[in-house]
């Protein structure tokens, strides 16, 4: 099935997941080669920014892939659903959408000092970087439910619900 209808295929799941988790991953390694002390750091950005930040606060809770149809491109749906732990209704503040953009650039941005230093890091990071955001950007967010995202660009807003049925 495609989002279109709330619904995530496994290969659109394992696409997003994949291309997030290697070149955070390669980041990591490739900053660890100079100061473990910062690959720690920068991971421990990672995952307080994107899971607590991005997902337990900001954007998930108020996602309509992960509520009416378990469905979810940035982790399986029931870690979704775990780290949610409450639904949000009302819309991003200014804080939150500087939040997001803040963490999700954040993410790729930081340890490319490091990845260019070595070619052998730097070809998977940016395939694993250019696998995931063009895809983020030009596929999920064109066809997103989620109208508090400030990454949506669906044409049609209005509909933060399930795809209604005809009759």
């Amino acid at each position: 099935m495609s989002c279109r209808t709330g619904q995530f295929s496994l290969l659109e799941q394992v696409w997003m997941q994949a291309s997030f988790h290697g070149f955070t991953i390669l980041g990591a390694i490739a900053i660890w080669r100079t100061s473990p002390l910062l690959s720690v750091s920068y991971y421990g950005f990672v995952i307080i920014g994107v899971v607590y930040g991005i997902m337990h606060l900001w954007v998930c809770p108020r996602c309509p892939h992960i509520k009416f149809h378990n469905a979810c491109v940035q982790a399986p749906p029931f870690l979704t659903k775990w780290i949610i732990r409450k639904n949000v209704t009302s819309p991003l503040t200014r804080a939150e959408r500087i939040g997001t953009n803040v963490v999700l650039y954040a993410v790729v941005l930081m340890p490319i000092f490091w990845v260019l230093k070595s070619e052998y890091l730097a070809i998977p990071y940016f395939t694993f970087a250019l696998m995931h955001y063009p895809a983020y950007y030009l596929h999920f967010c064109q066809k997103c439910l989620n109208i508090q995202c400030p990454h949506r660009t669906l044409a049609v807003r209005g509909n933060s619900g399930p795809p209604r049925q005809k009759t």
